[in-house]
């Protein structure tokens, strides 16, 4: 069975899901942000193993912790469309004062299915309209929940 939790993050309040598999204890981090050692923990209380990090796409409050993250072998994803933010000035950190940031990513995720984990997951290729453009966003959705932010997620085995 899947389930999550919902913390927000600093350094502005984002949302970071942790997504998970019952029976197996494995997760994934959905929008780490920079509160590494607070999401960290929770899930050392409940025993999860992590299989990766998923971003939905590279904007500074989404990604802060990755460096962390690799510290403990914690493999990055994104999509292409949204790779190149995690190391350019596209990715706001600058704009809100927090100097230059840069991370990468260890795997580029593709419109479609694949697993992670034992947790299979679903890319769609979504567009934001914002006011001073379009960026792309990948998004999460988890089976038998109100949850969408684009990824659809669900356990290996079930519907």
């Amino acid at each position: 069975m899947i389930k999550y939790f919902v913390n927000q993050v600093n350094p502005i309040g984002a949302n970071c899901y942790v997504v998970y598999d019952t029976e197996s204890k494995n997760c994934l981090i959905i929008d780490l942000g920079g509160d590494f050692y607070k999401i960290k923990r929770q899930i050392d209380d409940l025993n999860l193993c992590v299989k990766g990090v998923l971003l939905t796409h590279g904007h500074f409050d989404h990604v802060m912790g990755v460096s962390e993250c690799k510290k403990f072998g914690f493999p990055i994803y994104i999509s292409r469309a949204d790779s190149q933010m995690l190391s350019s000035n596209t990715n706001m950190a600058k704009a809100f004062g927090f100097g230059d940031f840069s991370c990468t990513a260890d795997e580029i995720l593709v419109e479609g299915k694949t697993e992670v984990g034992g947790i299979e997951i679903e890319v769609i290729k979504t567009k934001l309209i914002q006011k001073e453009g379009e960026t792309r966003k990948v998004p999460v959705n988890i089976p038998n929940s109100n949850y969408i932010n684009t990824i659809k997620v669900k356990s290996q085995g079930s519907l």
